[in-house]
């Protein structure tokens, strides 16, 4: 991380480190920010700001993250964000994130059956989904939890995900 966090390095020599790194670690991209959360887009020109990006904002502190599914503001694809904060001569100086597809975790899901036909999915802990058999479901971020306040249909199902999402386990 050195050669990353080094201001004195250019931006070049750390995008081929970065690059090396994503191909054998199985990202999609790697990539820095500033300390005001200014990145290099994949076509390394244009400046896009993550600044308002959740993992920015707990990296940036000091933070090691695993973002819940997010849309790339590159093209609108599902991703997971692992950031790690960028320290040189130990003040933080930007972030380290590498980015992976988000539909990895709905493909762990895929594999999880009940019975015969029943599906998986997995929430976060505001019920938003993020794993699913419809990938929809995950770009939509659809929250069950939220749609049963307007569709009492839903109710049951919102109670058991409201459940799952306080972690609790076993439901009658």
């Amino acid at each position: 991380l050195d050669s990353i966090s080094d201001p004195d390095i250019s931006y070049e020599e750390k995008r081929e480190l970065m690059r090396s790194a994503s191909q054998t670690g199985g990202y999609i991209n790697i990539e820095i920010t500033d300390a005001n959360g200014n990145a290099r887009s994949t076509d390394g020109k244009t400046i896009i700001n993550l600044s308002e990006r959740e993992y920015f904002k707990k990296a940036i502190k000091g933070e090691r993250v695993v973002s819940d599914p997010v849309v790339s503001k590159d093209d609108s694809s599902i991703i997971v964000i692992f950031a790690v904060p960028l320290k040189w001569n130990g003040s933080i100086n930007g972030i380290l994130f590498g980015v992976r597809d988000g539909n990895a975790l709905s493909d762990i899901t895929d594999k999880i059956t009940y019975g015969k036909s029943g599906k998986s999915l997995m929430i976060n802990s505001k019920g938003i989904t993020i794993a699913h058999s419809n990938r929809e479901n995950v770009l939509n971020m659809d929250n069950i939890i939220e749609a049963a306040k307007t569709d009492p249909a839903l109710a049951d199902l919102a109670e058991a995900q409201s459940q799952m999402a306080k972690g609790k386990q076993g439901f009658a």
